[in-house]
């Protein structure tokens, strides 16, 4: 896929595929955490196929992306998979379950997740593409961070929005980056956009120094 492709894509599957290191001159970009943060994002879009309890499972499952702790036990939350998934749709059971699964390369996070929780359904994809594009940026146009931009109140911001899924901050923390000088357009405008901007934003990322 050329960058001009990526621009005019509009099957998330096609973009995730893109995201080669040999068609991004060996960068990384799809790895286990984002992966796994496509797949909350995209089980948050496909919310109706969860039971209640099913959000605190995401909740869980973006907690255990960033390999950081959580109050629930995962043993506890494996066993309660069958429980939250509404329909018993196995494909989406197979799907949650690879979140907690150390031996899923990305590509196989990804994979369960569009065959499993996106599929079937009258949702427009729209708003998958959305998420890659919050997700990755434009990964054909690597974006460097100015030392100048990175200020206590920037770095406050950020790890706020991304604490807390404060996105509705996201153009405050907009105002604190131009405040600090950066000027860079794909920055100001994805921060300033309508989104949906999801956890494991690009812009975020970059920011707290995230992969």
């Amino acid at each position: 896929m050329t960058e001009a492709e990526w621009l005019m894509c509009e099957n998330p599957s096609e973009m995730l595929s893109a995201l080669r290191p040999e068609l991004l001159h060996g960068r990384v970009l799809l790895t286990q955490r984002k992966a796994s943060l496509f797949s909350t994002a995209a089980a948050r879009i496909y919310r109706e196929r969860f039971t209640l309890g099913g959000v605190d499972l995401l909740d869980a499952a973006e907690a255990y992306a960033d390999r950081t702790p959580h109050p629930a036990d995962l043993s506890l939350l494996r066993a309660r998979l069958d429980q939250v998934v509404r329909f018993e749709s196995r494909s989406v059971l197979n799907a949650i379950r690879t979140l907690f699964d150390d031996r899923a390369s990305p590509e196989a996070v990804v994979a369960a997740t569009l065959t499993g929780v996106c599929s079937n359904t009258p949702l427009s994809t729209s708003s998958l593409v959305l998420a890659v594009w919050c997700l990755f940026g434009n990964p054909f146009r690597p974006v460097s961070l100015e030392p100048a931009w990175v200020t206590s109140t920037v770095i406050a911001l950020a790890r706020g929005i991304y604490d807390g899924r404060a996105f509705d901050r996201t153009p405050i923390l907009a105002d604190a980056l131009q405040d600090a000088g950066c000027e860079h357009p794909d920055i100001l405008n994805h921060l300033r956009g309508d989104g949906p901007h999801v956890r494991g934003c690009w812009v975020v990322d970059l920011l707290l120094g995230k992969v």
